[in-house]
């Protein structure tokens, strides 16, 4: 009887091991211009608040609601087709970054912001925004700043490297921003201090209290 019963537990640890290898699985869904997606080249991922997938690519964006996609491309609303960042603004809507200009995207309409020469042509790599404005880290203008029904005015931090701006994270009363050459604190809008004039910054990662 003992025997038995110690072949029954050993035969149940092994079928709950079984089970437990096969729960520990992952399973993969590709996505692909077949499915709906924009194009196939992908600048960046972004989830917005209210749960949606934005999918910037060369070719267009692509928003995910978990079944299909809805594209924007330049003949529905886009500046271009040449999408490198989507973001979350203060007031609630999503910003595409396309190559010289922003496109703000709500439920119902699109609407676009075309940057002046001579940023009509740059591409935004990074940015956060709060209730005043949106703060963008460019490919070798610097900083941008834009705020709707302003003038855009922007912030140089030294050279071309420096000013090829690769990512920017806020912290309180002030933001950093890492570059092809160097990484910097800017407060106040237009105060720079240089942390380091010569590291290669690809990004900045928040962990506690810590950058």
């Amino acid at each position: 009887m003992r025997s038995l019963i110690h072949f029954i537990y050993v035969l149940l640890a092994f079928v709950v091991a079984s089970f437990s290898i096969q729960a520990q699985r992952h399973y993969y869904i590709s996505y692909s211009v077949n499915e709906g997606l924009a194009q196939s080249q992908v600048r960046d991922i972004y989830q917005s608040n209210d749960g949606h997938l934005w999918v910037a690519t060369v070719g267009g964006v692509s928003k995910f609601d978990g079944n299909s996609f809805q594209t924007f491309y330049k003949s529905n609303g886009l500046l271009n087709n040449l999408a490198n960042l989507v973001y979350e603004g203060s007031d609630g809507r999503v910003y595409v970054a396309c190559q010289g200009g922003l496109v703000a995207i709500d439920q119902r309409n699109t609407s676009t912001y075309r940057f002046p020469e001579p940023y009509d042509e740059i591409l935004v790599f990074d940015a956060i925004s709060d209730e005043t404005m949106s703060i963008l880290a460019t490919n070798g203008k610097g900083i941008l700043y834009h705020r709707e029904n302003e003038p855009e005015t922007t912030l140089s931090l030294g050279g071309v490297d420096q000013n090829f701006v690769r990512c920017i994270e806020g912290i309180p009363a002030s933001y950093l921003a890492g570059t092809k050459k160097g990484l910097f604190e800017i407060h106040a809008g237009d105060q720079v201090r240089v942390i380091n004039d010569s590291l290669s910054v690809n990004a900045i990662v928040h962990h506690g209290s810590t950058y």
